[in-house]
């Protein structure tokens, strides 16, 4: 559960300036450190010579491009900060001229991410305004939630992205270019070379039946949880000569973004020509078309 919000009015408003504003360490331009010096990351030069690096933080789970004027900051265990002035910015005040740009890991426990995206919106208008209401947004092939709110300074957007059931990514970005520095145009190349760094043994699909080498006659119940993009599972069957005997997809149905939902679908097949066979329960990647999250169980008939 999240712990910040107290009834105490002044604690509230002090941390929601911390939020929106930027503090003398901000104003520091990247010393001769490398941002892994910086921040617990690593740091990868960028393929094109653009002025554009490549930052990874696995303990955060992220992986961005940013531009090497930027000053990369470690807030605590679970934040690391970019920030970028612009000529007229002054230090202690909210920032009405530059680019702030925060990735959060937040742990979930006992909360969904919905409730997690709710909670944070009622901090936002317990003290400012809501400039866009929650919606849907797409990176990475990974669906999650997204709204704007003011507190201090310009509308801040924040992101909120699902890395497991038990962790979610933050983004917020603060924006304010009365300049014409490009900081808007900086904000969305940093957002969309977002990758998600989720852990490697995440599982995305449970399959509860067929079990293994169960008998197929004729019809096949296909079913168990996902939570995959869209929440699309793909089937197929074949035997083991690789004759394709059924595909299709069915849908999940998830009570919210992130969560595991539920599948399951009756299929029946073509004539196999060999005494046992595989089931492959699988999703597509939003990213590149590829088949990910691969299950298979063989199954005779």
């Amino acid at each position: 559960m999240r712990t910040y919000l107290i009834s105490l009015p002044l604690i509230i408003l002090s941390a929601v300036f911390l939020t929106g504003c930027f503090d003398s360490e901000d104003k520091a331009p990247i010393t001769e450190e490398s941002p892994e010096e910086i921040a617990d990351g690593t740091d990868v030069e960028s393929s094109a010579d653009d002025g554009w690096d490549t930052y990874e933080n696995s303990s955060i789970g992220f992986r961005t491009e940013y531009q090497q004027d930027m000053t990369l900051r470690e807030e605590g265990e679970n934040t690391i900060a970019f920030s970028l002035w612009g000529p007229t910015q002054t230090e202690d005040t909210e920032l009405f001229d530059g680019l702030s740009v925060r990735f959060t890991r937040h742990d979930l426990e006992a909360e969904t991410l919905r409730s997690l995206v709710e909670q944070e919106m009622a901090d936002v208008q317990a003290v400012g305004e809501i400039t866009e209401p929650i919606d849907t947004i797409v990176i990475d092939g990974q669906e999650g939630f997204e709204f704007s709110g003011i507190t201090v300074g310009p509308s801040q957007r924040r992101i909120f992205l699902p890395l497991s059931t038990s962790v979610a990514l933050e983004i917020s970005i603060l924006v304010a270019d009365p300049t014409g520095m490009g900081f808007e145009s900086m904000a969305d190349r940093m957002l969309s070379s977002v990758e998600l760094l989720a852990s490697e043994s995440e599982i995305n699909i449970i399959l509860e039946t067929p079990l293994t080498d169960a008998l197929a006659s004729g019809e096949l119940l296909i079913s168990g949880e996902a939570r995959v993009f869209e929440n699309t599972v793909n089937y197929r069957l074949t035997d083991d000569d690789g004759n394709i005997l059924a595909e299709g997809i069915t849908t999940a149905t998830p009570s919210d973004i992130g969560e595991f939902g539920p599948f399951e679908v009756w299929i029946s097949y073509d004539e196999p020509r060999t005494d046992t066979g595989m089931v492959e329960v699988f999703s597509v990647s939003a990213m590149d078309g590829s088949e990910i999250n691969k299950i298979f169980v063989p199954v005779r008939f």
